[in-house]
């Protein structure tokens, strides 16, 4: 079986390295341009916040909810993960954890709203955190007028160094014979039946699966859009 993984950011690197760990038959390709321009993974610090994404709507709808409760049980599992990475690849992967989340008084009302929805659910799902004054955060320096009225620490959420990540994954992968990586990006998406047969890529390359996972991150609307699917 070959499984065409589209997108090279954590999720899609993460998710090649385990389908090969545990299905020793299974070959993968793993399409995504190795420039990264624009890329989520290098701008968002890595951070394993499931708590800090919450806002007043998260949990009006049943998918934010699901993808919530996804985040919640991942981010216990990234010191295994890290350990492991740093063991194949003799790489560091520098992480950390305790996550500030401040409220300031520069934008509007909704600031507010999200900040108590942040706290709602940690008192909900029991996790544990803290108020905090924020001038007690080490090196918060803020702007006179961008200074936080309230702030809170949650001690078991954090962040990971995506280049250290990222260069991690890509060692680990190289050194996978079952991995092929195709250095380009997913232009369309061609369907077959009820399913999705190749892809083609902006070098005009025609790349074939069995079966596709879609991990191209801000992507995604964008390449489906531009797709013949039904």
């Amino acid at each position: 079986m070959n499984v065409v993984v589209v997108g090279n950011g954590i999720v899609a690197l993460q998710t090649a390295r385990r389908i090969v760990r545990d299905r020793p038959g299974v070959r993968v390709t793993l399409v995504g341009p190795t420039a990264r321009a624009g890329s989520a993974s290098l701008a968002a610090a890595a951070m394993f916040n499931s708590f800090c994404e919450v806002d007043c709507g998260t949990f009006d709808n049943p998918f934010e909810r699901l993808k919530f409760d996804f985040n919640r049980a991942a981010a216990p599992m990234w010191p295994a993960l890290l350990d492991e990475l740093r063991a194949e690849s003799g790489l560091p992967v520098n992480a950390g954890f305790g996550t500030f989340l401040l409220n300031n008084a520069v934008s509007d009302q909704l600031e507010d709203e999200n900040y108590d929805a942040v706290r709602d659910a940690l008192v909900a799902y029991a996790e544990p955190f803290e108020d905090v004054d924020p001038r007690s955060i080490p090196g918060y320096k803020p702007a006179p007028h961008a200074r936080a009225i309230r702030a809170l620490s949650i001690p078991r959420e954090g962040w990971v160094n995506p280049m250290q990540l990222i260069a991690a994954l890509d060692l680990a992968l190289a050194k996978e014979p079952r991995v092929r990586v195709v250095d380009a990006s997913v232009e369309t998406l061609e369907a077959s039946g009820d399913g999705i047969a190749t892809v083609t890529t902006d070098s005009g390359e025609r790349v074939a699966g069995d079966v596709f996972v879609l991990a191209p991150g801000a992507s995604f609307s964008a390449l489906v859009q531009r797709s013949p699917l039904s």
